[in-house]
């Protein structure tokens, strides 16, 4: 990345009446910042190209159960890109203790 990041947990929660219920999904993103220290839309938009591309395999599913062809490795090498650049993953603790504050 040209500039730094900055580590992100994306937590979605199910809520009834201001209580956490459970937790719905998890996204460990890194958010990246330019050399002056603002949101690298550059990189930003990268990250979005990235997805998209190999997200569309899953989306032709159905063609490809119709045709019976194989599913192209470019999209599993670019899912793997991805997460090399745009992903992280917390410690057990760091993670422990995102939890315990949500149900604290």
């Amino acid at each position: 990345m040209p500039g730094s990041g900055f580590d992100v947990p994306w937590y979605t929660l199910e809520v009834e009446r201001r209580t956490p219920q459970s937790i719905i999904r998890i996204d460990y993103t890194i958010m990246p910042f330019d050399e002056k220290g603002r949101i690298d839309k550059s990189e930003q938009e990268k990250e979005m190209r990235l997805a998209v591309e190999f997200m569309s395999p899953l989306l032709s599913i159905f063609e490809e159960e119709r045709t019976g062809k194989i599913v192209d490795a470019r999209s599993q090498f670019t899912k793997k890109r991805y997460e090399q650049e745009f992903r992280w993953a917390p410690r057990p603790e760091i993670e422990e203790a995102i939890i315990a504050t949500i149900f604290g």
